[in-house]
């Protein structure tokens, strides 16, 4: 994964030191590129694509047998 687009939660975003995420994206060189601010659209986007690979790749990956 070269680039990560994310929301403005603060479950993505904070200072380096400080956040797991934003520690795991440095040190996996990942980019993260956040939606602008006020940007319902871009947010929707970004939160249904989120729900699609919980759908798609997650749960099937790791379902119970």
């Amino acid at each position: 994964m070269l680039r990560r687009l994310t929301d403005r939660g603060t479950e993505y975003c904070g200072k380096v030191e400080q956040h797991d995420y934003q520690l795991y994206l440095a040190i996996n060189d990942i980019a993260h590129t956040k939606t602008k601010a006020m940007s319902p659209q871009t947010n929707g986007i970004c939160e249904r694509f989120h729900k699609t690979i919980l759908q798609d790749f997650y749960q099937v990956t790791f379902r119970k047998k």
